[in-house]
């Protein structure tokens, strides 16, 4: 929810972990089944206008221009 607000985004904060309770979840289940999941990370964006703050569970990234 961007409350009215009326601007280009932009990215405050971001940064990247392989410790989280949720990361920690994921791996777990999925050992479950057989998967190894060592090398899953944590993505976290927070933008800069709204707040809002993205978790994205990868296993790498590629950034392009």
């Amino acid at each position: 929810m961007n409350f009215g607000i009326v601007a280009e985004e932009s990215i405050l904060d971001a940064s990247v972990s392989d410790e989280d309770d949720r990361l920690s979840q994921i791996r777990s289940d999925w050992r479950k089944g057989g998967v190894d999941l060592s090398n899953l990370k944590l993505f976290e964006i927070e933008m800069n206008s709204s707040g809002s703050l993205l978790k994205i569970f990868s296993l790498g990234f590629n950034a392009k221009n």
